[in-house]
């Protein structure tokens, strides 16, 4: 009993002696059958100075980087893996999607370009004319803070639709985003906004007759051009020449091209100059729709003279011209009712020509 009793006892105390060795100062448990025996603990001695040694430690941080390093490209790996949506986003362009890209294109040179030159004129009339008084001071009285803001705007707008445009072709998300930002501007106000601003501006510089060549703005330009393009229906006009005629040089007058005088400057302004002064013909043909006109030019310095009647498709009204521009445009003569050709007239647009003794008609060819 008493043997019994004390190995149990001894017992008791080994197994609280091992739970004891089997915590260091940190609280963790080491092994249960740590060795406590002089040469296991020199032994152990030399272990740990041989783990605290540097070589040891740089070899440590050494693993610990790798570790690091190579959890981070494993990471990575995963964040860009191809989803399946990723896939279908990131879709090549159809054939189809190809050729409506083409056109988007060509829709947003056409876009840009009208809105850089409606841009150009609008900082044009904005600008300061004369020397000594604004001559279009009126306009610039008026507050446009909110046309150069809206200007910057459509610039940051455009950049935009250059980046998109430059990514569009390389997968069907990019071309949507262009497609989308195009529309928007075209449809949903962004082209909207710039131009009602310009026609806003436009009025405001008709308000007052302007008379000087300082007034005249790109924006007067546009409108000519826009002019120009829309043409008119053909028209008859007239042209008197008493220049080293007489009746028996008429019979073999030829009917030939007439070439149009001065350096070319078909433009606004070029239509104005030649109307105010007498040299700059600025390459027109002078012709008027009123045929007394045609006759006084045609024997009011001359003994004969001829009036060429002719049908033209390319012309510029003058008057109605620069009253579109002002309410009462200065116009030198407006009784001639003057018609200008830009460039020569060809002989094909020749209808007969009428030779005349002063007011009297000595006779009429077709040919």
């Amino acid at each position: 009993m008493n043997t019994h009793a004390g190995n149990t006892q001894e017992n008791k105390k080994q197994r609280v002696s091992n739970e004891r060795s089997q915590k260091q100062g940190d609280g963790k448990f080491t092994s249960a059958f740590l060795d406590n025996r002089p040469e296991a603990l020199r032994q152990r001695k030399i272990q740990e100075v041989a783990n605290n040694s540097p070589q040891v430690s740089q070899l440590k941080a050494l693993q610990k980087m790798m570790n690091n390093k190579q959890g981070a490209q494993l990471e990575a790996m995963t964040d860009h893996a191809p989803s399946q949506l990723a896939v279908v986003q990131r879709r090549q362009l159809s054939n189809q999607e190809r050729n409506q890209l083409v056109g988007y294109k060509e829709r947003l040179v056409t876009l840009k370009a009208q809105y850089e030159t409606h841009k150009t004129a609008m900082h044009d009339a904005l600008s300061i004319r004369g020397l000594f008084n604004d001559m279009l001071g009126y306009l610039h009285a008026l507050k446009w803070d909110h046309a150069i803001e809206e200007i910057d705007k459509q610039d940051t707008f455009f950049e935009e639709l250059a980046d998109l445009s430059r990514g569009a072709g390389h997968s069907s998300k990019g071309f949507d985003a262009f497609k989308k930002k195009l529309n928007f501007y075209e449809n949903s106000g962004g082209s909207n906004r710039f131009f009602n601003i310009y026609k806003d501006m436009d009025r405001k510089l008709l308000s007052q007759e302007r008379n000087f060549p300082t007034q005249f703005t790109k924006m007067d330009e546009i409108y000519f051009d826009k002019y120009m393009a829309n043409g008119g229906s053909p028209i008859t006009v007239y042209r008197g020449d008493g220049r080293d005629v007489t009746a028996i040089s008429f019979n073999t007058l030829p009917f030939s091209d007439m070439p149009a005088g001065g350096t070319t400057d078909i433009s606004f302004a070029g239509v104005v100059e030649h109307t105010h002064t007498n040299t700059l013909k600025n390459g027109m043909v002078s012709t008027s729709t009123d045929l007394g006109t045609g006759l006084f030019f045609a024997t009011d310095a001359h003994e004969y003279g001829v009036v060429w009647e002719l049908k033209l498709d390319n012309y510029i009204h003058v008057t109605n011209l620069l009253k579109a521009r002002n309410r009462n445009f200065k116009y030198r003569f407006p009784d001639q009712y003057e018609v200008l050709a830009p460039g020569a007239i060809s002989a094909s647009k020749i209808v007969s020509a009428t030779l005349y003794k002063k007011n009297t008609i000595v006779r009429k060819r077709t040919s």
